[in-house]
């Protein structure tokens, strides 16, 4: 297009400035809008070739749990899980800069993601299923933490089993922390309330620090952690938390809440902070009478061979 000589100087800046934006908006349209599959497309374009197998399902983040195309699970946060038989595994390393989850993120949370690079270190995924008094346990194992320059990453991250998920401001998280500590906590209207908190490897010698020393949880080892919820007859609610380390479960802390949150079936789930990390054997049991459905028989601790 061939401008008129006498343009003034504010017009052609004004022109520039629109174009601009023009461009801005055709960017987000983008990716805000963008059909799934080119979604798919893209993602699967990120992943590593020894990952790129028939047998390994991609569960892509959703907005709402019905939008999702998997039976069990809905990811909430965290870009994209990869899934092998009964082991989860998050993003590992940093995602290519023209990702769409890179892109999403660079906009939707750049804070806690590193820019978008990240998203992991966000890592939500919630149950299809709903149920009210429960077991949880899973086995999970941290490959990498993220030391992010996010003011949000601190002594409470960790690994946390979620129960009675009404939403991400409504629920228990229950689970071991980078500072070394067990932890129960109700979240309600997005306020935390640390109902218990018991030390498992914290060290006066050497205790937690943001930069010298970012966790004190073992890293490239399986630790099984178990949650209970369950409603007790004087309205309270009680939640255990147990941890797996050697091939037995050991009750390590424990709450009871008096001013629970919704007493009726609802969402579990897994949560992870700042870290590449899997999950295996993820299962989630309802208490009839005084007895677990479905009766499962123990899983056994993988074992720790190194990480593929």
């Amino acid at each position: 297009m061939k401008l008129p000589r006498n343009l003034s100087l504010r017009t052609l800046l004004a022109l520039t400035a629109i174009v601009a934006l023009l461009a801005l908006v055709a960017i987000g349209a983008y990716i805000f809008i963008v059909p799934a599959a080119l979604i798919s497309s893209n993602l699967a374009s990120t992943f590593n070739a020894s990952e790129r197998t028939s047998h390994i399902r991609v569960l892509e983040e959703t907005t709402k749990a019905e939008s999702g195309e998997d039976a069990s699970f809905w990811l909430n946060s965290g870009g994209w899980a990869h899934i092998e038989g009964d082991t989860i595994k998050t993003v590992t390393g940093s995602i290519p800069s023209v990702s769409y989850w890179r892109l999403r993120y660079r906009i939707s949370n750049p804070l806690d993601t590193d820019n978008g690079y990240h998203p992991q270190n966000v890592f939500r995924l919630i149950t299809t299923t709903k149920v009210r008094d429960s077991e949880e346990t899973v086995y999970a194992r941290i490959l990498a933490v993220n030391e992010s320059q996010s003011p949000n990453r601190n002594e409470s991250n960790g690994i946390l089993l979620m129960s009675r998920f009404v939403d991400g401001d409504n629920l228990y998280y229950a689970g071991i922390r980078v500072d070394g500590y067990a932890v129960i906590k109700r979240k309600r209207d997005g306020r935390y309330e640390t109902l218990a908190l018991s030390p498992l490897w914290t060290s006066p010698e050497a205790p937690y620090h943001r930069s010298l020393r970012p966790n004190l949880i073992p890293e490239g080892t399986w630790i099984g952690l178990k949650l209970t919820t369950r409603d007790r007859a004087d309205g309270s609610v009680e939640l255990s938390l147990y941890i797996d380390t050697s091939g037995v479960w050991e009750l390590v802390t424990s709450a009871r809440d008096h001013d629970p949150l919704p007493q009726e079936p609802l969402q579990a789930g897994i949560r992870s902070d700042f870290m590449d990390a899997e999950f295996k054997s993820f299962t989630v049991r309802e208490w009839e009478g005084n007895g677990l459905t479905p009766p499962l028989p123990r899983t056994e601790m993988p074992a720790n061979e190194p990480e593929a």
